[in-house]
């Protein structure tokens, strides 16, 4: 059954929060608060036809952690399916982007850029950028490709540079999770260092933690119900 999706568009998110506040724990609310307060939409992750549900959701895992808001799947050829028992509801608390239509990488790309990306495709083939020389003060997608090929030709040809880590062995490449992990690591402490400021504002901190209620109390469609309602006045 797919999750319920509320459309907060237009509504009061303080009166919203307000209302939903009685239905969760103080513990829990200051919790969810306190996420939402450490969360980024400055770097991003797109992900080109995972076809192994454990890659995805460990992918999911490591986002959530390092507080990676947006996720882009592109499944133009294979279908975007985390395993819930490794994703540890990870999905539940990201914005992910489904793209599974003709062009889907050009149409990826295209909302990355809507949206203020600069997109860095990782590959160690061709000249690319070495991660810690890379640029984190502006905006920054990171594009990683399918378990054994990595990405596309065309998914490397439309991105705006490419970017790798080191390498020391025999191995040209990581586990797409490991691979994940180690650059989110390599930006976030960059931007640390750099004094970047990569959190999200206070009004989409709002908008996450009613977002984000509505997740974790049972009936969120009744409750939604309920809220407009009482305020359709």
């Amino acid at each position: 059954m797919k999750a319920f999706e509320p459309n907060l568009k237009d509504l009061d998110i303080d009166n919203l929060t307000e209302f939903l506040t009685d239905f969760i724990t103080e513990k829990r609310l200051e919790r969810i608060k306190e996420v939402a307060s450490k969360r980024t939409r400055h770097f991003a992750v797109a992900l080109e036809n995972l076809f192994q549900g454990h890659n995805a959701s460990a992918v999911l895992r490591t986002c959530d952690c390092f507080g990676i808001q947006n996720v882009f799947a592109i499944e133009n050829v294979n279908k975007f399916q985390p395993n819930e028992e490794i994703a540890l509801g990870a999905e539940k608390w990201l914005t992910i982007n489904h793209f599974n239509e003709e062009n889907s990488i050009e149409k990826c790309y295209t909302e990355l850029r809507r949206q203020g990306y600069r997109i860095a495709a990782t590959t160690p083939h061709g000249n690319p950028v070495p991660v810690d020389e890379m640029d984190v003060s502006k905006p920054l997608a990171l594009v990683f490709g399918t378990e054994k090929e990595g990405l596309s030709e065309k998914a490397i040809e439309l991105a705006d540079f490419t970017v790798a880590l080191p390498m020391y062995g025999f191995t040209e490449s990581f586990n797409i999770s490991v691979s994940a992990a180690l650059f989110l690591q390599k930006v976030i402490d960059k931007s640390i260092a750099q004094k970047v400021d990569r959190f999200i504002g206070v009004k989409e901190q709002q908008e996450l933690v009613a977002q984000w209620i509505l997740k974790t109390v049972s009936d969120p469609e009744g409750l939604m119900k309920k809220y407009l309602e009482i305020h359709k006045a």
